[in-house]
């Protein structure tokens, strides 16, 4: 009986330690997915781009997916130019996806340049092709779009841009409104 009891206070210690390991990944997961949306133009004061990037909302989205996390990161910080100046930003977007397996992240959308290719690689590789059958295995990403894009040639890339998603530098400067 002693040996029983053990037994399940060590298996309980294994569950709550699981859990919290689970909460602290979903935390950094969250965490980096910011990060990757942190534009490769404008300066700041370190202290002023982390509050920007803490600040920012991220959206765990529901999926059938078994080896894929995905990501809406809501990018509502100002885009700052330099120490002085920065642009109020309009709220949108950024669309990222994460390999559990691989520890792997795929920026799909909202962005400059994307990952779209390998992701869409790896996901026909590592999930049931019946969930691509489903209508809508994400309600926010459109697969169709994410699938017809890559299949198109680097050519046919240039005549037409990504079309599943807002890209958010394009939007950065579309109702700009700069302050001093």
């Amino acid at each position: 009986m002693k040996i029983l009891i053990a037994l399940i206070a060590l298996l309980m210690s294994f569950i709550v330690n699981a859990q919290v390991l689970t909460a602290k990944d979903s935390l950094n997961t969250a965490f980096k997915a910011k990060l990757l949306t942190v534009s490769v133009t404008g300066i700041a004061e370190r202290d002023m781009i982390l509050k920007d990037v803490e600040s920012q909302h991220v959206s765990f989205l529901k999926t059938s997916f078994k080896n894929f996390l995905f990501l809406q990161v809501q990018y509502s910080q100002p885009y700052r130019l330099n120490q002085n100046i920065s642009i109020q930003f309009v709220h949108c977007s950024y669309f990222i996806a994460f390999n559990i397996k691989q520890f792997e992240f795929y920026r799909i959308g909202g962005f400059d340049s994307d990952d779209i290719d390998k992701f869409m690689e790896d996901l026909w590789n590592q999930e049931s092709v019946e969930l691509f059958l489903e209508t809508e295995p994400i309600k926010e990403v459109d697969f169709n779009c994410l699938s017809e894009y890559s299949r198109l040639s680097k050519k046919k890339r240039l005549k037409k841009k990504l079309s599943c998603f807002k890209c958010c530098s394009e939007e950065i400067f579309k109702d700009a409104v700069i302050f001093h």
